[in-house]
């Protein structure tokens, strides 16, 4: 039997009390539906999944993703978390009986059922929704504003729908392709991980529904459009029913600030927000935030336990098909590997750096000799050949 509509997140472990609070918010709201959980991750004994009311699936378990590995190590946990999506969508799709599928950000709350958006599915194969519906004044200076969405993509894929179509298949391959290697941070070169790329879908795709009723993802970002208040015990926002609200950067020891990301409002000037913050509090902490916010990241270590840093993954990243040739990037055990690359290359730039600087300091001693540079050089390079391809030790 095909169900009709089913939900999903994308976590590391940590976020593990943000997911458990969306999906009980769903599953309330839609009885019958299924909610999947991607854990970006390892489970190591930090919690049981049998015990959790929604289906976990572990990132290791997706069958359609070539050299896991790599994409794994050159990619932060935002970067990876986010690069997933499109894959998870087309696992679930492949393994289950789900026809409609929405992608939830963990931290989202929600507070009624989405059946308009299963009617729009009906008709359509993709829903988005945007950032803002609404202008923002250009001599507003506080965050965000009109320019972050320029950078960060006019819609927020902290949602998105997909029906089980011809052309939502070919859209998730169309993403699936891109963000393999552009899912990055990399705002000055026009990516901001898996969400800048969908500016293009409007006009890539046919079948593609622009949500902008004011109750739908509501946000740090969209505050200065929403008027709030409370009818029976319910909370409207433009005087239309909350459907769901996404807490965004939201830091429980923070409550006032709203948002990280947020330099323009404070909680103190949506009085009807008060009650609703302190209620996902409440269940966030219910759901374990204080236990598992520190638990590890598996994908954060080599398997010697030294951390991987940002900039190595970067230069793993630029290398492109060239990392073939190391195996499997956590490993650091034989020669050949990328850690015993990075190893001797600082070693090596221990020797290039203090030759090129001494050359620096005294350059007017030696009479501007410009070979110091080049035997510098070439210096560095023999040394990472000799000892690069000659070592066994490590």
């Amino acid at each position: 039997m095909v169900t009709s509509i089913a939900g999903c997140t994308v976590i590391s472990k940590n976020y593990l009390p943000f997911a458990r609070t969306l999906a009980d918010s769903f599953i309330t709201y839609h009885k019958d539906a299924s909610f999947f959980v991607l854990l970006v991750d390892r489970i190591d004994g930090y919690f049981d999944p049998s015990k959790e009311k929604f289906q976990l699936i572990e990132v290791g378990e997706l069958d359609n993703i070539e050299h896991k590995e790599q994409m794994f190590f050159k990619y932060n946990p935002m970067e990876l978390n986010t690069a997933m999506k499109p894959y998870f969508l087309e696992y679930i799709f492949k393994h289950y009986p789900v026809n409609k599928l929405l992608y939830l950000d963990s931290d989202i709350l929600i507070t009624k059922g989405l059946n308009e958006i299963q009617t729009i599915m009906d008709t359509y194969s993709i829903v988005l929704i945007p950032h803002i519906t609404s202008p923002i004044s250009i001599n507003d200076k506080a965050l965000p504003n009109e320019m972050s969405f320029l950078l960060a993509g006019a819609y927020n894929l902290g949602f998105i729908g997909l029906s089980k179509t011809e052309e939502s298949s070919q859209f998730i391959q169309w993403w699936k392709e891109r963000l393999w290697h552009f899912c990055l941070i990399d705002i000055q070169n026009g990516l901001f991980v898996d969400q800048k790329w969908i500016d293009l879908v409007p006009s890539l795709f046919k079948k593609v529904y622009i949500l902008k009723d004011p109750g739908y993802n509501v946000a740090y970002w969209n505050l200065h459009e929403k008027k709030f208040a409370i009818r029976n015990d319910e909370l409207m926002v433009n005087n239309m029913p909350l459907f769901f609200f996404h807490f965004s950067g939201f830091d429980p020891n923070k409550m006032e600030s709203i948002s990280k990301s947020n330099t323009r409002y404070k909680l103190s000037d949506f009085k009807e927000l008060r009650g609703f913050f302190e209620l996902y509090i409440e269940l966030l902490i219910k759901n374990g935030y204080y236990v598992s916010r520190m638990w590890p990241y598996s994908h954060a270590v080599y398997d010697n336990g030294e951390k991987i840093e940002d900039r190595d993954r970067r230069r793993y990243w630029a290398m492109g098909e060239k990392v073939e040739k190391f195996g499997n990037p956590f490993q650091t055990k034989h020669s050949q590997s990328f850690y015993a690359y990075l190893v001797w290359d600082r070693l090596a730039s221990k020797i290039y750096n203090p030759i090129i600087s001494a050359g620096i300091k005294h350059h007017v001693r030696i009479g501007r000799i410009p070979f110091i540079g080049r035997i510098a050089k070439l210096l560095y390079h023999a040394f990472v050949l000799l000892t690069y391809k000659g070592n066994s030790r490590i």
